[in-house]
């Protein structure tokens, strides 16, 4: 039987409960320290703790395997009408992805266009523009230029002075 549980990152220590039979009632404890194994023989009292979460961890993963085998079930009947039957059609789906969302380019084109007539018009008469409308317009602007500065701030490695070369 092999059970292993794992701490820490491989860089610098990896502690590693790694149980084995080494013979007759004898177990092991590995522990990886900068890349190097150590081996420790079991005490009874930690061979004891090991076999009872051995119990524990077994029951747990059947536990779980079962519950995540039957949600899986539930999830596939459920969303049955996307899969795919003939996968020949799998081949064709970014293709088909891309030129759907190029074929809507115009109609967005034409919106955009619609939008930006309507700000110039707006603007072109900006006497005539409300006090409400104008502080809106000064806060956006005021936004877009922090947006920007902080854009600038990040861009040179968070210095205000300029760029490190």
């Amino acid at each position: 039987f092999f059970f292993s549980i794992g701490l820490g990152s491989r860089r610098s220590w990896w502690w590693e409960i790694r149980v084995s039979s080494i013979g007759e009632g004898v177990e092991s404890c590995w522990c990886w320290f900068q890349g190097e194994r150590y081996i420790f023989i079991m005490s009874g009292a930690l061979r004891s703790m090991v076999k009872s979460t051995r119990s524990l961890a077994e029951v747990a993963s059947k536990t779980v395997c079962s519950n995540a085998q039957s949600q899986y079930k539930k999830v596939m009947e459920a969303n049955a009408k996307y899969v795919l039957e003939d996968k020949s059609k799998l081949v064709d789906m970014p293709k088909q992805y891309i030129f759907t969302h190029l074929a809507e380019l115009p109609a967005n084109w034409a919106k955009a266009t619609r939008e930006w007539q309507l700000t110039k018009a707006q603007l072109s008469g900006w006497r005539e523009l409300s006090s409400n409308e104008a502080a809106t317009g000064l806060l956006f602007a005021g936004e877009v230029f922090a947006w920007f500065c902080v854009g600038e701030y990040i861009g040179r490695g968070f210095s205000l002075t300029g760029y490190d070369y």
